[in-house]
């Protein structure tokens, strides 16, 4: 895009200011309860966690487990009244491997920023069971970002303001 104007409803072009949004980036631990565990033998275990009345945005727990040598599909549904489940996240794997004096592990499951109230931590077995899986935290990460051709703040009516051409891309 090589020029913007604006114009208004007699054809006067309007002064204005493209500002690109800057990367904001937030962290903090959501309390969290679990209301409710279970497995279901040779498929799964699960946890039930309420996040809270007041809405807020979650988008990652982390896991516990004393188990080791592992990898595990893990599944994370949510849900506003604990009845009614949509699956947020498919398919995402903890591990924990040890092999020649190294250890790899990953027990955190990102899902999409939600606002479920309830959500469902399914880790499936997959021949081999983890016992004894909880929720250590839940901690979120938000991130707000601007990108090109896509957030921008539009400032206009600046009378100082001159028009201007801006390489979006």
């Amino acid at each position: 895009m090589a020029d913007l104007r604006l114009i208004d409803g007699s054809g006067t072009e309007i002064s204005y200011i493209l500002q690109k949004a800057e990367t904001r980036t937030f962290r903090s631990t959501l309390p969290t309860s679990i209301i409710n565990r279970g497995i279901d033998p040779g498929r799964f275990e699960q946890i039930v966690c309420d996040v809270g009345k007041r809405v807020q945005v979650s988008n990652q727990v982390v896991l516990y487990t004393q188990t080791t040598n592992f990898v595990r599909k893990t599944d994370v549904g949510g849900s506003a009244d604990g009845k009614n489940w949509i699956i947020i996240r498919s398919n995402a794997y903890i591990f924990d491997q040890r092999y020649q004096g190294r250890e790899l592990h990953n027990l955190v499951v990102s899902y999409p920023d939600s606002t479920y109230r309830y959500l469902k931590i399914m880790v499936w077995f997959d021949g081999g069971a983890v016992r004894s899986v909880t929720l250590r935290r839940m901690p979120r990460l938000l991130i707000f970002s601007g990108s090109p051709g896509e957030r921008h703040r539009l400032f206009f009516g600046n009378a100082e303001g001159e028009p201007r051409n801006y390489d979006l891309g």
